[in-house]
């Protein structure tokens, strides 16, 4: 994944967060943030 994050950092001129979706646990803070604020910008 880390090839992926590089050049969607590089596009974007930005550092991101990126997470697997198996890594994020549903109804937990960090689920509920990325769903108010998160833009997913690659998905398999």
């Amino acid at each position: 994944m880390s090839e992926k994050i590089d050049s969607i950092e590089e596009a974007f001129n930005k550092q991101v967060d990126a997470f697997e979706k198996t890594e994020i646990i549903k109804n937990f803070k960090i689920d509920e943030e990325i769903k108010r604020t998160g833009e997913v910008v690659y998905e398999k």
